[in-house]
């Protein structure tokens, strides 16, 4: 009885197994799906969604100037609803921005930038119809962010979880019927459509008031944080871009079905750093709400270590018998042979970010935007040389390699400030 009044009234452990739900079922769900839309497409067409997948997650790196910072002004605020008002303008201008961007570049990326061939024209299509589908993703973020900082995981999670199982579905369904590129595009586009509606309608009757977005005062709160963010906020976007950059280089210098492998595999070592996202997105606004306590307030050493050990146990299996799951997972053996050694890298750095998820908490509270976008820096120059002399392998390992690059930067320069700061 007292173990679930405990979870009653800790917000911090209910929002945490809340995120970690979220993220078994959407992290768990993509596993499963990927043989399922690899069998349906066949490597030409799944090449083509990853693309396409691809370029999402590089304009997305947009979102992380303000995913990152908005839950925590939100968290230190008694009225979140004018933050709410401020980042919607960000929001909105940056998803246009965004959509348009797609929509006339889609051409020069399809024909110019990746290894498509003669499905050159059929990429550029499905791009223009993901400029929509970008629209509404970024702008579903500000919804996202607003619950975070509130600490309403169980609408986030709730709310995500709903609408990446109709997605999916949709997208399976249509694909049964008719198995092209364009079919899962689209379905993924009109799904989110309807879940950024649906979201902010919610938020909208239930928290906010929307004569707030056109009040005189939320010009001034927009300058505002722009003058306060600006430089952490540029520092997450580099960070972001060089989390993307073994995909950005390696989508130009490879064959799209090749980089079709490395997107499958790259997508199961993320799946292995979601891991530690649910308790980021729960220890950032608990943080942030004790001013300048330690994180030690929050979360204890003891039960800090178990979760390091809980997270990092799959992870090395992984990185022992890589080449095997990848088989068992995809049943293809060009799969397994051409990405089992890149999945070990990969895993191998996940487990370098596992301690870095503390450090990098402690960044983001203590808005060490200067910090952040040093050791984003560094790791940027460090991977494109590392790349620069590799390339010529035409092996999908070398994303791998870079993503060592990087954790490993990032974990030394950011360790080193807060033991520096500490003294």
């Amino acid at each position: 009885m007292s173990i679930i009044s405990s979870f009653k009234n800790n917000i911090f452990l209910r929002n945490t197994m809340f995120n970690y739900i979220g993220m078994i079922w959407m992290g768990g769900g993509i596993i499963v799906l990927i043989p399922f839309y690899i069998k349906l497409l066949g490597p030409h067409g799944w090449g083509i969604v990853s693309a396409c997948l691809s370029i999402q997650a590089m304009l997305l790196i947009l979102d992380a100037g303000c995913s990152q910072i908005m839950p925590r002004d939100i968290a230190k605020t008694n009225t979140p609803e004018n933050i709410f008002f401020a980042y919607f303008w960000i929001y909105i201008a940056v998803a246009f921005v965004g959509a348009v961007f797609l929509t006339s570049s889609a051409g020069w990326l399809a024909f110019r930038w990746f290894n498509a061939g003669h499905s050159s024209r059929e990429l550029e299509f499905c791009i223009r119809l993901l400029a929509i589908q970008f629209l509404f993703q970024f702008a579903n973020n500000l919804n996202i962010g607003f619950w975070n900082g509130t600490q309403k995981q169980f609408n986030t999670n709730l709310s995500q979880v709903c609408f990446f199982s109709c997605k999916h579905c949709v997208a399976l369904i249509s694909l049964m019927v008719n198995p092209e590129p364009i079919v899962y595009i689209v379905s993924f586009a009109v799904v989110t459509c309807i879940e950024f509606i649906f979201n902010f309608l919610w938020i909208t009757r239930n928290n906010i008031d929307l004569k707030g977005l056109i009040d005189n005062n939320i010009l001034i709160q927009l300058i505002d944080l722009v003058k306060e963010n600006y430089i952490f906020s540029f520092g997450v976007i580099v960070g972001v871009f060089v989390s993307q950059l073994d995909k950005i280089l390696l989508s130009h210098y490879v064959e799209t079905q090749l980089y079709g492998v490395y997107v499958i595999v790259a997508q199961l070592g993320l799946s292995f750093l979601q891991l530690q996202y649910p308790l980021m997105k729960s220890v950032l606004p608990a943080l942030s709400s004790q001013g300048e306590k330690s994180i030690f307030n929050v979360l204890s050493l003891k039960k800090m270590i178990i979760m390091l050990l809980v997270l990092a146990f799959p992870i090395g299996l992984t990185i022992i018998f890589s080449s095997d799951i990848l088989y068992l997972w995809t049943r293809n053996h060009y799969i397994a042979n051409h990405g089992g050694g890149a999945l070990a890298l990969i895993c191998l750095s996940v487990l370098i970010n596992i301690p870095y998820t503390f450090i990098y908490t402690n960044l983001v509270r203590l808005n060490a935007g200067g910090i952040i976008l040093f050791s984003n820096i560094i790791s940027a120059l460090s991977m494109f040389i590392l790349f620069h002399f590799m390339k010529e392998n035409n092996s999908i390992s070398i994303g791998g390699m870079m993503w060592i690059a990087y954790a490993s930067i990032s974990f030394s320069i950011g360790g080193i400030f807060l033991l520096m700061r500490a003294r």
